[in-house]
């Protein structure tokens, strides 16, 4: 999910579906210095299960996604 700093707003939009059907998720958080922990944070609480890593896709910080996937198969 990249879309250009929304991605708080739209996870917020769909937290019922991330509860239940536990989608694997990537999701840039690098638009807002704050989004780097507000968005794990905020995809912790609606899955606890999820693991996670941090990725940078560029040289300069731009293009980090955050990835969470379900542990438990």
């Amino acid at each position: 999910m990249d879309i250009e700093g929304g991605e708080i707003e739209a996870l917020n939009g769909c937290q019922k579906m991330i509860a239940s059907v536990k989608p694997d998720l990537a999701i840039s958080v690098y638009h807002t210095p704050d989004h780097l922990w507000k968005i794990p944070l905020l995809v912790s609480k609606l899955n606890p299960d999820y693991k996670y890593y941090l990725r940078s896709h560029g040289y300069n910080g731009y293009d980090t996604v955050f990835y969470a996937y379900n542990a438990i198969l």
